[in-house]
């Protein structure tokens, strides 16, 4: 009788008062998301740390204490990683030709996937359907399906062996899925506000360009930032398009440091430690901007 008196009291408790046991509830799975959170960016930290550290040890210090702290610091890797090695050319050749195709791509696929996506979020039709079904397939693709097609495509058109080339492939294949995400954004950005825009008089092209594009900085912003940095990684089309040394991006340049007979460990870790700067200092510069371009965007 103790324990059904017990359970009817929290019954009538909780019809007098729902809101404490369901603010209870929501705190309960704030908690629970929050070390789940830390505990993956502890996970993802883990490796960078580790390439990080070991890029100022020794070969022999890697091989044989690789959870060693670096005492003293050995910078001698960091001097053979921008040197580069035998058949190579310097760091700063394959940072120069990562630049320009990232850059390019970034630029390209960030226009297209914008105005597709509007495109095809605000036109209700047969053809957007269909448009919006042809970027899904893409995505299913597999990407050594185009390996040879692309490849031979490049070589007709004179993309192989440039920057400026494997820009222009890696803003078409990284297309598809700026599309989609361009579209989900653009398919809740609220009507009420083009709307207004067309009773006013203005033109869609106006409306796009200072009504939509500035309020949907922050999504944009953040899909260029994704496809900037899967273009940065990009590793299986260099392989595919680049084969002289000249034109290596960073990935590839980074593969010298490995042949049949030897390993040097210290240079690739410098290398790779070298190649994450870029990506940190872009997201420290612009994430301030995407944050407050996506609170913007989300306003009706």
């Amino acid at each position: 009788m103790t324990t059904q008196t017990a359970a009817l009291h929290r019954i009538r408790a909780s019809r007098r008062n729902p809101d404490r046991f369901r603010t209870s509830g929501q705190r309960t799975g704030r908690v629970v998301i929050t070390v789940l959170v830390i505990l993956w960016a502890v996970l993802c930290a883990i490796p960078v740390l580790i390439a990080v550290y070991s890029s100022f040890k020794t070969q022999a210090d890697i091989i044989t204490n690789p959870f060693g702290l670096p005492i003293p610091p050995y910078l001698q890797n960091y001097v053979t990683s921008f040197q580069g090695t035998l058949g190579g050319q310097p760091m700063t050749v394959y940072l120069l030709n990562s630049a320009i195709s990232t850059i390019l791509g970034i630029i390209l696929c960030t226009i297209g996937a914008t105005l597709a996506g509007y495109y095809l979020a605000r036109k209700t039709n047969v053809a957007t359907r269909i448009s919006s079904g042809y970027f899904l397939v893409l995505l299913t693709l597999p990407p050594v399906v185009t390996i040879l097609p692309l490849f031979t495509l490049a070589g007709q058109l004179g993309l192989r062996n440039s920057p400026w080339g494997l820009g222009l492939v890696l803003a078409a294949a990284q297309l598809p899925l700026a599309v989609v995400l361009m579209r989900t954004f653009f398919a809740n950005f609220p009507h009420e506000l083009t709307e207004a825009a067309a009773l006013d008089g203005a033109s869609e092209g106006r409306t796009f360009m200072s009504i939509v594009v500035p309020l949907m900085r922050g999504p944009i912003g953040t899909v260029a930032l994704l496809q900037g940095i899967g273009m940065w990684n990009e590793l299986t089309l260099a392989v595919v398009l680049m084969t002289n040394s000249d034109s290596y991006t960073v990935p590839l340049g980074l593969s010298l440091f490995r042949t049949n007979t030897s390993l040097d460990l210290g240079a690739q870790f410098a290398g790779l430690t070298i190649a994450i700067i870029p990506i940190l200092i872009a997201y420290t510069i612009f994430n301030k901007q995407f944050i407050d371009g996506l609170r913007v965007g989300a306003v009706k």
